[in-house]
């Protein structure tokens, strides 16, 4: 008869930091290892709307439905990160910068997941970037953190390509979805010391900014109608394109490419409901 040994597992701390909608693939991921211990660190709920009601981040709602262990501190520091002796912490749309004093507090560091093919496109908006400027292809990377924005060694790649249907919403969608699958990957490698981290070529680095309700805006006479299209795809949920007219914000709803014209399909006037744009047309023929 020969006897079986039950070998067990190591079993590794991860502190996982993320804040939106984005970031709660990755962490579905993770919570399906069994050689996983899990602890979550989001940015604090904060009042937001004009009745400043309290919003709870999505990764927060969704630790606390799964009853994971759950911190929500107003800043990082080596006392919020010690006491979890983390083997590893991962980053995913946290929303600040982590301080350079924390990084090495983990055996393995941390690690980050950012939706574009570093080094193009560093910073906090690489999905509407890339949308604003016509991309046909993105992609996601796993990297290491240092104390650049964006720009520590890359653990792993994968290439996305953009849909002409694509929005920001429907893109951020598929890179949440791709890079959970790519992290994991690179988890499992990473820590078994399969992966060698390659150094960005910082020569060929390019930054996005962080996006404002502003950048919204657009001129239908004097704009390019392939810019207008792209800003519409890129603000899409938010903050959506409007134009002035009279003094008065009309938001474009709708709105398509035919034969590189502008067609605006919906549009609502500042204060009213959305309506089709021939509709609309009829009262208001100087637009």
């Amino acid at each position: 008869m020969k006897l079986r040994w039950n070998v067990r597992k190591q079993t590794h701390n991860i502190l996982f930091l993320g804040t939106p909608e984005f970031a709660i693939p990755s962490l579905k991921k993770l919570l399906n290892r069994d050689d996983f211990l899990i602890s979550v660190i989001t940015q604090p709920s904060r009042p937001v709307g004009r009745k400043q009601e309290l919003e709870t981040p999505a990764v927060a709602k969704f630790a606390q439905a799964k009853k994971i262990n759950l911190f929500q501190p107003e800043k990082l520091d080596p006392a919020v990160i010690e006491p979890f002796d983390p083997t590893i912490c991962v980053v995913v749309a946290y929303g600040k910068l982590i301080p350079k004093e924390i990084l090495k507090i983990p055996k393995f560091g941390f690690i980050n997941l950012h939706p574009s093919l570093l080094p193009d496109l560093r910073g906090p908006s690489p999905i509407q970037t890339a949308l604003l400027r016509g991309y046909q292809e993105t992609g996601v990377s796993v990297m290491q953190l240092d104390e650049g924005m964006d720009s520590g060694p890359i653990l792993a790649q994968e290439k996305i390509k953009i849909n002409e249907d694509d929005n920001a919403l429907s893109l951020s969608n598929i890179c949440a979805q791709k890079g959970a699958e790519l992290l994991d990957t690179v988890l499992d490698n990473y820590l078994h010391g399969k992966i060698i981290p390659q150094p960005q070529d910082d020569d060929k680095s390019t930054i996005c900014k962080l996006i404002k309700r502003e950048d919204g805006e657009v001129n239908l006479e004097k704009d390019d109608p392939q810019l207008i299209f792209n800003k519409f795809r890129a603000f899409n949920p938010w903050p959506g394109i409007y134009t002035i007219h009279q003094g008065k914000r009309f938001k474009l709803n709708k709105i398509h490419l035919d034969n590189e014209k502008l067609v605006i399909d919906k549009i609502q006037p500042e204060g009213k409901s959305a309506m089709p744009f021939a509709e609309f047309k009829k009262g208001h023929p100087d637009f």
